[in-house]
Formats: structure tokens, C-alpha cells, sequence
């Protein structure tokens, strides 16, 4: 590998030493609360998109339906969600956050708020921004190669 390849592949374990930090400490602030990481993303999306479908979840979190399904199921069971009829396709309801999901979801804030103050703090100003560009900007570039390779794929190259 050449210097730039080894350079990318340094930002790809970095990136995964993130998520695995980050979700490290998500377990440990939803401590005691019956809700894990993935269950608290969908939440999250719940309340700052409303109410959406598990497909249009899915596709935002670039995950597959099945997984949204599985944690949607088990919100619902708890009573975090609501179900209600999508006039559009009867199969695939809309969901929304319950009067009990909302509740845990203001909990969840309340519990993130002082560690999510101290790591602020403890980051240079402007260090968030620019990091945050330059993920986007490599995000973008991971979701043009997954889908030229889906299409390879397709085509059966």
C-alpha cells in the first residue's frame, strides 16, 4: 500500500475506534434504562423527524428494514412507540414516540447533557466542525463506492 492508502486506512480504524467509544458510552449513560444504542438511534430519529416508517428509518440510517423492524418490534412492545395506519401502504404503518417514549427520551438527554459538556469542553473550538466536514465528505465518497458497487454487482461483474 502506498502512503495515501495507508492514510485512508488509518481514518477507517479511527472511525471504528469512534463508533466502538461512542458506543461504549452510550451503554453506559442508558445504564439501568432497558434501552440499548440502536434502540435509542431509532428514538432519536422518532423525535426530530415525527412519525416515519420503518422503511424511511431503514433507509436514513443506511441499515436494513429487518434490523429497523427488530428494534421497532421491541419499542412497541414496551410501549415507547405507537403504530398508526399509513393511508399509502397498508402494510407498512407509520410510527410515532409515545407519550412514555417521549419521557425517556427527555431522560436520555438529561443523562448525555453533562458528559456531552465535558467532551465539548475539552475539545478545541472549531476541531468539531472541521472533523465533522471532513467525515461528511468521506461518507459521501464510502456511499459512491457502495453504490457502484451494488451496481457491479447487479450487473454481474
Amino acid at each position: 500500500m502506498d502512503q495515501h492508502h495507508n492514510e485512508v486506512y488509518a481514518l477507517i480504524s479511527q472511525v471504528r475506534k469512534s463508533y466502538n467509544l461512542l458506543k461504549s458510552l452510550s451503554e453506559q449513560i442508558l445504564q439501568n434504562l432497558d434501552i440499548n444504542p440502536s434502540k435509542r438511534a431509532v428514538i432519536e430519529h422518532l423525535s426530530r423527524h415525527g412519525a416515519c416508517t420503518v422503511a424511511t428509518i431503514a433507509k436514513h440510517k443506511n441499515v436494513s428494514r429487518q434490523h429497523i423492524q427488530i428494534i421497532m418490534n421491541t419499542l412497541e412492545k414496551d410501549h415507547y412507540v405507537i403504530p398508526s395506519q399509513n393511508p399509502s401502504h397498508k402494510r407498512s404503518p407509520y410510527f410515532q414516540l409515545s407519550e412514555k417514549g417521549v419521557m425517556i427520551f427527555n431522560e436520555i438527554l438529561r443523562r448525555e447533557a453533562e458528559p456531552l459538556a465535558r467532551l465539548a469542553n475539552s475539545i478545541p473550538r472549531g476541531l468539531p466542525a472541521k472533523t465533522a466536514k471532513a467525515l461528511e465528505d468521506f461518507n459521501d465518497h464510502i456511499a459512491k463506492l457502495l453504490n457502484d458497487q451494488s451496481h457491479k454487482n447487479n450487473d454481474g461483474n
